[in-house]
């Protein structure tokens, strides 16, 4: 009787536990769009910058094996590489000569 008590009483912790961890995910990835939004002249460096954040959001919450992924993942795919044409043009910039 003493171990279902003691599961019983633990039960509300854990689920405390599992919405915190989402509460702090959510604060996270609103946090990260929300740096990324206040930039005015978005560039592919601060693009890059951005994804890179989310993409170790991901990889963290991959590893937690959590369903929050998918959403950095969705958020991800909103901001796609450049074409070649602007990848060029931000490689010829990056490179030029100081």
């Amino acid at each position: 009787m003493t171990l279902l008590g003691g599961a019983a009483a633990a039960w509300p912790l854990a689920t405390h536990a599992q919405q915190s961890d989402h509460m702090r995910y959510v604060h996270a990835l609103q946090e990260a769009k929300r740096d990324y939004e206040k930039i005015s002249k978005r560039s592919e460096a601060a693009r890059s910058d951005y994804i890179t954040r989310l993409v170790r959001m991901r990889e963290k919450e991959a590893r937690l094996k959590t369903d929050e992924w998918q959403a950095i993942e969705a958020e991800i795919k909103r901001h796609p590489a450049p074409t070649d044409y602007e990848s060029t043009r931000h490689y010829s910039i990056r490179s030029s000569t100081w």
